[in-house]
């Protein structure tokens, strides 16, 4: 599993602060919001991961690309999750649950 070294320490500011965020170009590469219910991430405002904290699960996922991929996968990781949840298919152009 690839680990974007970026998105595990926005983890630990969102965490302390409620949110992270990194721009260029005046524009959200990558959002992460936190809060005592939900962990959000954003890459270039699309939201591509909803996990319940509460829930202790995955709400919602959304990816078009391995860097979505990688980044799903990472925070989850800086979650406490050891496991690669996403895959890329490049056929089918998307990001998709892996079931273990």
């Amino acid at each position: 599993m690839k680990m974007i070294k970026t998105i595990t320490k926005m983890m630990d500011i969102a965490k302390r602060r409620g949110y992270a965020s990194l721009k260029r170009f005046g524009n959200d590469v990558y959002y992460i919001s936190y809060d005592k219910h939900y962990v959000r991430l954003y890459h270039y405002g699309t939201l591509t991961l909803k996990f319940s904290i509460m829930e202790n699960r995955i709400v919602s996922y959304y990816g078009e690309s391995a860097s979505d991929r990688d980044s799903m996968n990472t925070a989850l990781y800086a979650l406490g999750y050891e496991e690669e949840f996403f895959r890329f298919s490049r056929v089918r152009e998307e990001v998709y649950l892996t079931t273990k």
